[in-house]
This record gives structure tokens, sequence and C-alpha cells, in this order.
């Protein structure tokens, strides 16, 4: 699990046109850079990549998202190893959160062990 400013933080350095252009071949249209989209057959350049934003969608089929999302659905990967992916791509070290760092599952983990005692008690 990874925080969300790790991941705000991983998405800041990973400049989208540079992920993207990995794959396909973006062409310059003003401030955005355009191409056909490889998620679908089409004749006229469709996906637009928005690097003031740090996003992209298609205009054809409606594929939109970051730089994670371009690569989950293009390499067919699941988060973690799209972000283990980017991380490894800009030298970046995965912080993941530890069980005890994340508040929720550690408010579960006391709740558990709280009716554990309990439980222990009523014997």
């Amino acid at each position: 699990m990874f925080s969300e400013e790790f991941i705000d933080c991983l998405l800041v350095r990973a400049d989208i046109v540079d992920v993207i252009n990995n794959y396909i071949s973006l062409k310059k249209s003003g401030t955005t850079f355009r191409c056909l989209c490889p998620f679908h057959t089409e004749t006229k350049p469709s996906f637009v990549v928005y690097p003031s934003t740090q996003s992209y969608i298609c205009y054809g089929c409606g594929a939109s998202g970051n730089a994670i999302k371009f690569l989950m659905a293009i390499d067919h990967l699941d988060f973690t190893a799209t972000v283990n992916q980017l991380c490894q791509l800009y030298d970046i070290p995965v912080r993941r959160i530890g069980k005890k760092d994340n508040p929720y599952l550690e408010t579960e983990r006391k709740k558990f062990v709280r009716k554990r005692k309990r439980d222990r008690q009523a014997r």
C-alpha cells in the first residue's frame, strides 16, 4: 500500500509525455501532444496528452487518466506493479505504508485485539 503523498510525488516526477512517448509517438500540437489512440483503431488522432495537468484523454473511446492509469491499461498491470515500474524508471525509492503506518489498518487491528480480549474474559 502506498500513501497518497507518495503517489502524488511520483506523478509529479513521472512526466506523462515521457511515459506515453515510450509507447507511442506523440506529436506536439500547441500546448498539447496528439497521436492515434493505442486503445482502439482509428484513422485520425483523437488521443490528446495535456502536460499542464499531467493527464491524457481519447476523444474517440473515452480512455483517460494519468501516467499510472496509462501504464496499467497499456501493459495490463495492477496498481502496485505499475507504481513499482514508474519508481524504477525514475529512480525513486519505493515507500510503502506499513500496517502500523496506515491509520485504518491500525484502527482495525486495535478493534480486533479488544474483541479478542473481551472474548477471552468471557470464557
